[in-house]
């Protein structure tokens, strides 16, 4: 359907005409009949919240991140180096090796190599066995191929008991 089919906006009226005069702009949406926001920039801003909410809440965090200044370039590569099988050149640069050992030469500019973050959700099934999945979004129809994949898990200890023959129980 072409512009003619949905009709022309209907015009706003001058800013010296009464609430209740003639042409005065009505409280409901011409087109969709929705209510109009007394305030546009708070729907906004009360969106931005849910989103920012929504956010923490899949990062299991009931606040934002208290980071009162820049981390240091010599402490992200620690922990990089810390964190990742591959080894991090003095440049910063990651130097990932191949499954069969040998490192990338990095030179042949015909790969791209980019590291992928997920967090797991959990079945909403009731079962004895938990479940995770693992969605990996295919932005820009990119055809993606994993060469190695890492898996790290964060368990939570349970307070040790000293009995004999027992053993630590993970959360």
């Amino acid at each position: 359907l072409g512009p003619e089919a949905w009709g022309s906006p209907t015009p706003l009226p001058s800013p010296a005409a009464p609430p209740g005069a003639e042409g005065a702009p009505p409280d409901t949406c011409t087109s969709c009949g929705f209510r109009r926001p007394e305030e546009p920039g708070k729907v906004d801003g009360d969106f931005l919240e849910a989103v920012k909410r929504h956010i923490l809440s899949r990062l299991q965090m009931r606040g934002r991140p208290n980071i009162t200044h820049a981390v240091p370039k010599a402490a992200m590569v620690t922990a990089l180096r810390k964190l990742h099988a591959g080894k991090v050149r003095e440049d910063g640069r990651m130097e990932i090796p191949h499954l069969d050992g040998h490192a990338s030469s990095g030179s042949d500019g015909q790969e791209h190599v980019s590291e992928i973050i997920s967090f797991a959700e959990t079945d909403d099934l009731a079962s004895s066995r938990v479940r995770l999945y693992f969605f990996i979004s295919n932005e820009g129809n990119q055809n993606l191929f994993v060469v190695q994949a890492s898996l790290w898990l964060y368990l939570k200890l349970l307070p040790y008991v000293l009995e004999k023959g027992t053993r630590r129980k993970v959360r």
